[in-house]
């Protein structure tokens, strides 16, 4: 039998194995089957053995991982090399909701310096009222993800720090002594 180098290595490599698994099944049905010989594998042979029917003959197949394994560590690799493209390019884009978040972060700071030294209840909501916009610009930097949950418990913590703080001074401004 002769095949195109061409035809793949696999489907020669297929159809030697079947051919030479079934021949004594086919010896009845075809008498001129056991002729079939198995070809010579040499690379200097008179008519040269296809590269599939060589490696089914001299137990050389290579097998899914060995044919494949650069392609999908190549692919691996590009994913992996997209993934942190995609990771660079997305804080590069959110770096002014970050950096507008820490100024947030620093004036809640100041609020609460500033709640402490509040003289009056007005002053003390006020505050309250800003510290509610704040609260809103940091859920938001957090679901477009500018921030992560890291910055978000920062955040929590400083917020119940004012808020500790406010309601102190609210109790101590409503039990002075009014003049």
């Amino acid at each position: 039998m002769l095949a195109r180098s061409a035809l793949s290595e696999d489907i020669v490599t297929a159809f030697t194995r079947k051919l030479f698994s079934i021949r004594n099944r086919l010896i009845n049905d075809f008498p001129g089957i056991v002729d079939i010989e198995k070809p010579d594998t040499d690379k200097d042979a008179a008519i040269p053995a296809h590269r599939g029917a060589a490696a089914f003959i001299d137990g050389t197949e290579r097998t899914f991982l060995e044919r494949y394994s650069d392609v999908i560590w190549g692919a691996v690799l590009l994913i992996s090399v997209l993934g942190s493209a995609g990771a660079w390019l997305r804080a590069y884009i959110k770096r002014d909701q970050r950096t507008n978040n820490a100024a947030l972060r620093a004036r809640l700071l100041r609020m609460t310096n500033q709640v402490r030294a509040s003289k009056s209840l007005g002053d003390i909501e006020k505050m309250r009222l800003d510290v509610d916009d704040i609260v809103s610009d940091t859920l938001h930097c957090y679901e477009d993800g500018a921030i992560d949950e890291g910055d978000l418990s920062v955040f929590s913590m400083m917020l119940a720090r004012f808020q500790q703080t406010a309601s102190d001074t609210r109790l101590e401004l409503l039990l002075a002594p009014k003049d």
